[in-house]
């Protein structure tokens, strides 16, 4: 599940990955805006 998250080009979300839901974990491996956007890298396998 992918909300409020730009991703860019050959990201692959994996079955049952979640992304913008969690924000704490998402702090420890993406950068995160101000207005509680995650930001994800190119190529990166989640």
């Amino acid at each position: 599940m992918v909300r409020h998250a730009i991703l860019d080009k050959n990201v692959v979300v994996g079955p049952g990955e979640m992304v913008g839901v969690d924000l704490e974990k998402d702090r420890e491996r993406f950068a995160i805006s101000a207005g509680g956007v995650v930001a994800v890298g190119k190529g990166v396998w989640i």
